[in-house]
């Protein structure tokens, strides 16, 4: 009788590890297909953006606020209320030097006097509303006090 359980040890091993790994393959996949769900993916537009903009420095009509590779310096707020645009027809730039906001711009620009198309940069602060920035606009010969 004792060798009948001897002979039965290497199967029961054998069995506990395949329940084991068919425990790992079966959390591991679980895992994965819950962690493909829950990935955000930032759409090309305005859509769905609820980073909303508030201030980026103290005062963004004095200070630049945004800092862009074309604009080293720094560019500007433009308006004192964020304007109306569509989610849908705001492309996507990248995010702001801070890391915070995304930055906007027209899709289909429209061209200006004399057929220029100059290019505005907006950060979203409600869905359809956008705080416009650019050069300065208020106050063109106001130079901040250095401390």
């Amino acid at each position: 009788m004792r060798g009948n359980l001897q002979r039965g040890t290497p199967g029961m091993i054998l069995l506990g590890f395949a329940l084991a790994m068919l425990l790992v393959v079966f959390g591991t996949w679980t895992r994965l297909r819950q962690a493909a769900m829950t990935r955000t993916i930032q759409p090309l537009t305005g859509l769905g953006d609820a980073a909303y903009y508030s201030n980026v420095s103290e005062n963004d009509f004095y200070n630049p606020a945004l800092v862009l590779a074309e604009f080293p310096r720094g560019i500007f707020r433009r308006t004192v209320n964020p304007v109306h645009r569509d989610d849908g027809k705001m492309r996507l730039v990248g995010k702001e030097s801070s890391g915070k906001f995304y930055i906007y711009t027209d899709a289909k620009p429209k061209p200006g006097p004399n057929n220029v198309v100059t290019r505005r940069w907006y950060l979203k602060a409600a869905d359809n509303r956008y705080v416009e920035f650019g050069e300065r606009k208020f106050w063109p010969g106001y130079a901040p006090a250095k401390n």
